[in-house]
């Protein structure tokens, strides 16, 4: 809204209506004519004492340009009412030209109602000349009556222009670009890593090291395992005793005595990600006091077979049983010790835990040593 407020003029409209010349009523559609009417010869009677004062000649006021140059830069105040309201300041600038004042209003959405937010008044440029610039040296200087009711972040009038300006131009984000695509690199480098990490897993896993054909193996029956363990005799006194233990035999590769469990088959075996990685477990596993797991044959007829490698003197069940043998607590010590070393080996690596410890699950070598066998096959058994 311009310098005149509604207020301001209806405190002037019993008179302007009253004393229209001639008797005949005031328009008052032009009342804003009159009070700017007003304050025009208000001006001009005071810039008109000041060149008086200055001259002391009558004659000086039909100099138009010492009456222009008089009223530069100056301030009256406006047409003022007996109910104390007034058109406000009257302020000229460097060019003689009167400066608005301006007061912004919003309609507050919940009361309904105009409210002035904002004054907007012009300030004078020290050290300007209007005249060789072209402009009449003031700047609007913005003053808030009301404050927090912006709809910003922090309820404050929005700055005019964003810091890094409408397209960005102002800021330079070479430091931020360079930033966030070395932490992308960073991030495309972890994933590509653990990526290339899983498919050489997954590769591995897929050409099962712990699998063995039935080509690559011999099933050995009694009377083939009574000779070869007859050839060691003098290095074993249990190859005569268990013709039990004697059963499961067989021959992997050229030379290597396995003994096996064997399951029925009744369908495709089928192992997911976890089993694989437990049986390369299995495989990969090397302690004095477990005995190696060799492999498992499958999906070639209608049995599994679990093969783990011969111990040649039997079960810690035969050992206990057999009444040839005569051990003393020096040996039962040992064997406690044997199998606590194995169970703790066990425990701290990945597979985990034993499953089914037994004394049918736990050999003894030809060297009176004990190894836990069948670790980590409850699960995949079942």
């Amino acid at each position: 809204m311009s310098a005149f407020h509604k207020g301001d003029c209806a405190s002037h409209e019993p008179r302007i209506s009253t004393s229209a010349a001639c008797g005949a009523p005031a328009a008052m559609t032009n009342i804003y004519g009159y009070i700017a009417l007003f304050d025009s010869l208000k001006m001009f009677a005071t810039a008109g004492r000041r060149v008086l004062n200055r001259t002391g000649q009558f004659s000086a006021l039909s100099d138009g340009k010492l009456m222009w140059d008089t009223m530069r830069r100056i301030t009256i105040p406006g047409m003022v009412s007996t109910a104390g309201i007034g058109s406000g300041t009257v302020m000229l600038d460097d060019l003689a030209e009167r400066v608005p004042f301006y007061s912004a209003f919003f309609v507050d959405k919940e009361r309904d109602q105009v409210k002035p937010f904002a004054n907007m008044a012009p300030s004078m440029i020290m050290n300007c000349d209007g005249i060789k610039t072209g402009t009449g040296c003031f700047e609007i200087n913005v003053t808030e009556v009301l404050t927090s009711f912006w709809p910003s972040i922090d309820g404050n009038l929005p700055i005019d222009e964003p810091v890094c300006g409408f397209r960005g131009e102002k800021c330079d984000y070479t430091l931020i670009i360079v930033a966030a695509s070395a932490v992308i690199c960073f991030l495309l480098t972890i994933v590509g890593a653990w990526a290339l990490r899983r498919y050489c897993e997954t590769k591995a896993l897929d050409r099962m090291s712990w699998r063995i054909f039935r080509d690559d193996m011999q099933i050995v029956d009694e009377e083939q395992v009574k000779s070869m363990l007859s050839l060691g005799s003098q290095r074993t006194k249990l190859s005569n005793t268990n013709i039990t233990a004697l059963q499961h035999h067989a021959i992997i590769g050229v030379n290597t005595h396995a003994t096996y469990h064997m399951y029925e088959q009744r369908r495709p075996i089928k192992f997911n990600r976890s089993d694989l990685t437990l049986l390369a477990k299995m495989k990969q596993a090397v302690h004095d006091n477990l005995n190696p797991f060799l492999g498992i044959a499958f999906n070639e007829k209608s049995e599994m077979l679990l093969l783990w490698k011969f111990c040649s003197r039997g079960t810690l069940q035969d050992v206990i049983y057999n009444d040839q043998f005569v051990l003393d607590e020096k040996f039962h010590a040992a064997f406690v010790k044997d199998i606590t070393m194995g169970l703790e080996y066990l425990h701290l690596s990945t597979i985990g835990f034993h499953g089914a410890l037994t004394t049918w699950a736990t050999l003894i070598d030809r060297n009176w040593q004990v190894k836990l066998t069948d670790y980590g096959m409850f699960r995949d058994t079942h």
